[in-house]
């Protein structure tokens, strides 16, 4: 016996629910942070010895930590019908789908890009949304819904 599945003839991008999930790095690949923490001290270490200073040993120790804060952090990330919104520490940050012109599938992630065309230092001018493995064909479905919506 076949089945009959009601069509709702008014649905449009903006009635989808939005998709929330969260990334964190210490979380989920606990040996990728641990080896950035290992690389991180090595570094600190080899200022301090090289420069037998504690002031530069605590100095690269800052400055190391601060260009790595962002990946040992909980990102809490929601996909809606206006756009991406990133939380990270009670901090949001929001990204309008209008704004995001193309975009780059990675294995742990996508590259939002604002140019549709490639370009030489898009890694450098994009920012990077990361994903779970097992969300990714859902995020997939949400950009080729909001973001390739003119057929490109």
């Amino acid at each position: 016996m076949s089945q009959i599945h009601v069509v709702q003839s008014g649905w449009k991008p903006e009635h989808q629910k939005p998709l929330f999930y969260r990334v964190w790095l210490v979380g989920d690949r606990k040996w990728h942070a641990l080896f950035l923490l290992a690389v991180m001290a090595v570094v600190v270490t080899g200022v301090f010895h090289t420069t037998e200073s504690f002031f530069s040993g605590f100095l690269a120790f800052c400055m190391m930590l601060s260009t790595i804060a962002a990946l040992l952090l909980p990102v809490h990330i929601e996909i809606n019908a206006e756009g991406i919104v990133r939380t990270i520490l009670g901090r949001k940050s929001f990204i309008a789908w209008e704004d995001i012109r193309g975009y780059r599938t990675q294995r742990n992630g996508m590259l939002l890009l604002s140019r549709k065309t490639r370009f030489l230092l898009e890694a450098f001018r994009g920012c990077f949304l990361p994903i779970p493995p097992s969300m990714m064909p859902e995020v997939q479905y949400r950009f080729r819904i909001y973001v390739d919506k003119d057929g490109n």
